[in-house]
């Protein structure tokens, strides 16, 4: 009985560790299909990661493709207008020889006329030294016979050239003077100096320069337009002193006493608005001869009542 049980008991303890030992393997064997059930997932991962980038490889393979077909097409384009412009140049080539030659055909026509023309020209060259030096020669008699009637003395030309100056000073300074309108005293005065200065300059080398006589005509313009200015605010003040006598004496002699101040400074009050636009007027370039007209003009209307304010007015006016 002993023995049974020990033979129990190993049988027992043998049976736990067979169970031992299967259970292990069966951990083991679900640790390796786990194993293999994740590396399917990450295969099929992989592989959906590949077929996704084939397919993009696919498609920019096909862009590509008709990318380059477009360029190759406008490649092709391209050189069918550089083929047309080729042939256009050409042509232009052929076109620019052709007016070379011709051009070059008119130039040795050309240059043989100008060979004819320069000989022509020489020969007129010639001619004209002789005309020269014949013109010369009486030139040459002129001006002997020039220093001659001046003297003899040897600054002739220089003489003649004085006079050429003064005449032609003369002459701008007459169109000047005609286009300014100079007054008269002092064109006068331009036609007695400067012939005088080309006497003088003549006689005896000695005369007043162009800018001297400038000055001088300035001088004689500005002292005639000076005195004239006189003359006439003399003529205005003497206008102006006969004009306040007649208005004295209308006062005098046409006023009637009796009248009352009251009248009278109605009157000067209505008056004094046409005072206001006289001066605005005569301010606006009104001369004196229109004063005395105006004057003239109030003085036959004297039987009005208008007439006796206006002749204060004109009396307070001045």
């Amino acid at each position: 009985m002993s023995e049974l049980q020990k033979q129990q008991q190993q049988l027992s303890s043998a049976q736990q560790s067979v169970q031992k030992y299967v259970a292990s393997n069966l951990r083991e064997l679900h640790k390796e299909k786990m194993m293999i059930a994740g590396g399917q997932g990450e295969l099929a991962l992989i592989t959906g990661s590949i077929k996704k980038k084939l397919d993009e490889a696919r498609a920019q393979l096909s862009s590509q493709e008709e990318s380059q077909r477009d360029i190759h097409n406008q490649i092709l384009l391209d050189l069918a207008v550089i083929q047309e412009n080729a042939l256009e140049v050409w042509k232009k080539l052929d076109a620019s020889t052709s007016n070379i030659l011709n051009t070059h055909e008119q130039t040795i026509e050309q240059y043989s006329r100008l060979t004819q023309k320069l000989n022509e020209m020489n020969a007129t060259v010639h001619d004209l030294m002789a005309v020269l030096y014949s013109t010369r020669g009486i030139v040459e008699d002129k001006l002997s016979w020039i220093s001659q009637l001046l003297g003899g003395t040897d600054d002739t030309v220089q003489k003649v050239y004085s006079c050429v100056l003064h005449a032609g000073y003369f002459l701008i300074s007459m169109l000047a003077a005609s286009f300014l309108q100079v007054p008269y005293l002092t064109r006068v005065v331009l036609v007695v100096l400067v012939p005088l200065n080309a006497l003088s300059e003549i006689k005896t080398d000695s005369s007043l320069e162009f800018s001297t006589l400038t000055t001088l005509l300035a001088i004689c313009v500005l002292v005639n337009l000076s005195l004239s200015l006189i003359v006439n605010m003399y003529r205005q003040h003497r206008n102006q002193t006969s004009i306040r006598r007649e208005a004295d004496k209308f006062l005098k002699y046409k006023i009637p006493e009796t009248l009352s101040h009251s009248t009278i400074d109605v009157m000067n009050n209505s008056s004094r608005n046409e005072s206001v636009n006289n001066r605005s007027f005569m301010s606006n370039g009104k001369s004196v001869g229109d004063e005395s007209d105006e004057y003239s003009s109030d003085e036959e209307q004297v039987h009005t009542p208008l007439t006796k304010s206006a002749g204060l007015t004109f009396l307070r006016k001045t």
